[in-house]
């Protein structure tokens, strides 16, 4: 077998394009998470009532897919947890399923309980 030749310079060049990995999420103290999910549930339930009060938003019924077509996606379930990084992880989860089922805002509001 011949002797292997050094990499040409495409190779290294092509190398050199390869972003490097990202860096590790920045930590979140237990206070900071729940201001952080108590801002984000805020928001969710400022856009229901955005929704209901200007009448152009479209009903459950008719829009996205329902309770049980995300119940059969068997979303994860939130268990408490002390690390920041695992609950945001959790939500960033929750949000793929809801843009799978193409889910409204009221839907995601009224499907928060059974996580």
């Amino acid at each position: 077998m011949p002797p292997r030749r050094p990499a040409s310079s495409q190779n290294s060049q092509a190398n050199d394009d390869i972003p490097s990995p990202p860096e590790a999420l920045p930590t979140m103290s237990t206070e900071g998470l729940y201001r952080y999910l108590g801002t984000l549930t805020g928001l969710v339930e400022h856009q229901v009532r955005a929704i209901g009060s200007n009448g152009q938003g479209q009903s459950s019924s008719t829009r996205g897919s329902s309770f049980d077509d995300f119940k059969k996606l068997g979303p994860p379930y939130f268990s408490s947890t002390l690390d920041p990084t695992e609950a945001k992880a959790w939500i960033m989860k929750i949000e793929k399923f809801f843009e799978v089922i193409d889910c409204s805002v009221e839907q995601k509001a009224s499907m928060q309980h059974i996580c």
